[in-house]
C-alpha cells in the first residue's frame, strides 16, 4: 500500500540493459520495474513528459552522475490498454564532475583512495565537505567530527547547513559554540556509506 507521499512521486520505470554501446536498443515494458506503480500496465491514460536515462557511472549512484547518458524530454500521450512505441534516443551525456566553490567556512576535497583503488583495480575517489570553525586566532588545533549522513547523502549537504540565515550557521558562528571541524562524508558510492569504511 502506498502512502500519500509515494503516490505523488514521479513515475520511474527501470530495467537492467546491456549492449547499448554499439547503437543497440532496449525496450521498457510491463515486465520492467516501476515505482510508485507496480507495473506499466497500471499507468493511467494521459499526457506525460518522458525521458530516458542510462546510468553508466559505476562509482557514483546519484541521478545525473558524470558520464550518464540521457535523451531529450518528450511530451507524449500514453494509454497502457492500447500500447505504443515511444522512441527515445540517448543524445546527451552528463558532464564531468565539477567540485563546488569553497568559501570562508566551507571547503571541499576530492581525494583518491589508495585502498579502494587497489581493491577495485581502477581509480576510486572520495569526496567530503568540510565546515571550518570560526577562528578567533587563539586556537591552533581543533577536534574533528566526522558526519555520515546515510545512504545517498552527498558531501554537498554542508551547503544547506551553512546557508545564509540558517539556524545551523547561526549556531556554528555563535561565540559560545565549541570550536571543531565538521567533516561531511559522501554517501554516494556504489554501496553507500560502507564504501568509506577503512579507506
Amino acid at each position: 500500500m502506498l502512502g500519500d507521499a509515494d503516490a505523488d512521486a514521479p513515475i520511474t520505470i527501470a530495467k537492467d540493459v546491456s549492449g547499448l554501446g554499439g547503437g543497440g536498443g532496449a525496450v521498457i515494458d510491463k515486465t520492467s520495474d516501476a515505482f510508485p506503480i507496480s507495473s506499466l500496465d497500471m499507468l493511467a491514460a494521459g499526457d506525460y513528459f518522458v525521458q530516458a536515462v542510462l546510468h553508466t557511472n559505476i562509482d557514483l549512484n546519484s541521478p545525473n552522475a558524470p558520464g550518464d547518458r540521457f535523451s531529450s524530454v518528450r511530451s507524449v500521450h500514453l494509454d497502457a490498454r492500447k500500447g505504443a512505441l515511444v522512441a527515445l534516443d540517448l543524445t546527451g551525456t552528463v558532464q564531468t564532475e565539477q567540485m563546488p566553490s569553497d568559501d570562508q567556512y566551507v571547503k571541499y576535497v576530492k581525494i583518491q583512495s589508495a585502498v579502494l583503488t587497489r581493491f577495485h583495480g581502477r581509480p576510486i575517489f572520495l569526496r567530503a565537505g568540510i565546515i571550518l570553525p570560526k577562528d578567533d586566532g587563539h586556537q591552533t588545533a581543533f577536534p574533528l567530527r566526522i558526519h555520515i549522513g546515510g545512504y545517498g547523502t552527498r558531501y554537498t549537504a554542508v551547503q544547506r547547513l551553512m546557508a545564509p540565515n540558517s539556524q545551523f550557521r547561526r549556531m556554528w558562528l555563535a561565540d559560545d559554540t565549541p570550536r571543531f571541524i565538521f567533516l561531511q562524508l559522501d554517501g554516494d558510492g556504489p554501496y553507500g556509506d560502507p564504501y568509506q569504511v577503512n579507506s
